[in-house]
């Protein structure tokens, strides 16, 4: 039986792909099409959400370019509504107004890559900001999470150009990397020569440096005067895939709610839980007390302010680790289920031993490192390592790329 099923998935695919041959006429008449070099099309995750380096970068180029024109594109008729009713450019992808400016626009700016139709940049310059630096392997170097089609679900992926495919051919395509660590490895995950990796930073990570206040921050320092404030994010997990739900909070981690709620009271501490946004729907329970929170994305306006004004970074695999060490705030690294998420789910792309942080194997290490406050900041040299061009410059820096057509 399952050898039947991936023989009739390999035929849809195939299938699909020969659907699609007639639309490559159509991708090589709109490459002759004359293109704005002062429209920009943004979006983000999958088109859903208003988030992330591409939202940073669009309130940048929307303040400070006034010359551009920057437009929002997304799969979501209430986020839609919601956006144009605080005066932001918004359409619904497919819709008519989007086609004809995305046939029109000089550049794009995603960081998933399956935002809004890819059917219509040919000619235009794409740019995969992508979604943090990976220490998790991605794209074309993703042998685990290559997808239940196996090789011809990559060749799909490799053929296809204006559906989900990362575009990872197309040479038009740029991406951007926060250090130059970083650079060939993105380098093999995008199958992009090294010139096409902008070293900027990404625009997400500004907000760090220039925090807006967060009601949820200010309610916690005048509730709890002096605490230090924990966000903790683990990765994302497979949970949405696969239905198995990783729960930190599991006795298999030694997680004792009594004792932790003796610790952060003792000590201080708010303890705020952020669960991935695609994890958030499968936890089968949410966590909360006066010190201990779990909090979503509609608990804040913009996680990377939130990021600019906690006290204390806890994370496993997420990129947010290299993003958070240029505040020089400290890290603590939880990486409870190292085995089983390397060999399950993803690898790694260098051994963890090389990410720097105070690291425990479980709750009751995490409960001995608050009350003796042994955390602390990532070395210079990891910083400089990993994250050299976080500053807090990063739209500035590549928007000046993109204004001077030096790309």
């Amino acid at each position: 039986m399952k050898k039947m099923a991936s023989y009739m998935n390999s035929l849809k695919i195939l299938g699909g792909l020969l659907v699609d041959i007639p639309f490559l006429v159509f991708w090589k008449i709109e490459s002759l099409l004359p293109r704005d070099k002062k429209l920009w099309i943004f979006s983000s995750w999958f088109g859903k959400r208003y988030s992330d380096s591409s939202k940073a970068l669009f309130e940048y180029a929307s303040a400070q370019k006034k010359d551009i024109r920057c437009v929002w594109i997304l799969r979501d008729k209430a986020l839609v509504k919601e956006l144009r009713g605080k005066g932001i450019e918004a359409y619904m992808d497919n819709s008519i107004p989007a086609i004809f400016l995305a046939l029109r626009a000089g550049k794009f700016f995603s960081i998933t890559g399956d935002e809004f139709s890819l059917r219509y940049i040919n000619g235009a310059d794409f740019y995969e900001i992508w979604h943090g630096m990976p220490l998790k392997q991605i794209l074309n170097n993703d042998d685990l999470g290559v997808g239940k089609y196996g090789k011809i679900g990559r060749l799909k992926k490799r053929l296809t150009c204006f559906k989900w495919n990362n575009f990872l051919w197309y040479e038009r395509l740029y991406t951007c990397t926060s250090s130059d660590f970083f650079t060939p490895i993105l380098s093999s995950a995008f199958a992009l020569p090294e010139e096409r990796i902008l070293k900027t930073g990404l625009p997400r990570c500004d907000k760090m440096f220039f925090p807006q206040k967060e009601n949820l921050i200010e309610d916690i320092r005048q509730k709890y005067h002096g605490c230090k404030i924990i966000l903790y994010m683990p990765t994302f997990r497979t949970s949405s895939w696969t239905g198995e739900v990783f729960n930190p909070f599991s006795k298999d981690y030694s997680f004792n709610h009594e004792e932790f709620h003796k610790v952060l009271s003792e000590n201080n501490i708010v303890f705020l839980f952020k669960p991935h946004f695609c994890d958030l729907k499968v936890l089968e329970s949410k966590e909360k007390s006066d010190r201990f929170i779990t909090i979503s994305d509609e608990d804040f306006e913009d996680l990377y302010s939130l990021l600019g004004q906690i006290d204390i970074l806890m994370t496993d695999y997420s990129s947010v680790y290299f993003d958070f060490i240029p505040t020089k705030k400290p890290v603590i690294l939880a990486p409870f289920d190292l085995e089983n998420y390397t060999s399950t789910a993803r690898k790694l792309y260098f051994d963890y031993s090389e990410v720097d942080g105070e690291k425990a194997k479980d709750w009751n290490e995490i409960f001995s490192m608050l009350r003796n406050k042994k955390y602390r900041p990532a070395s210079e040299e990891s910083i400089r390592k990993f994250s050299l061009y976080i500053d807090g410059k990063c739209s500035e820096k590549l928007c000046s790329i993109l204004e001077e057509e030096k790309v």
